[in-house]
């Protein structure tokens, strides 16, 4: 679980410096995995 949420941060400052907004439909979709793990 631990490894989704390094990732997730990893995506979002990715995301984040590219100027894109994709890290919104990435967030509930990990967010959704962390949740049922």
């Amino acid at each position: 679980m631990f490894s989704d949420i390094f990732f997730l941060a990893v995506s979002h400052t990715v995301y984040a410096y590219s100027g894109l907004d994709h890290q919104l439909l990435i967030f509930p979709y990990f967010y959704g995995l962390d949740s049922s793990v």
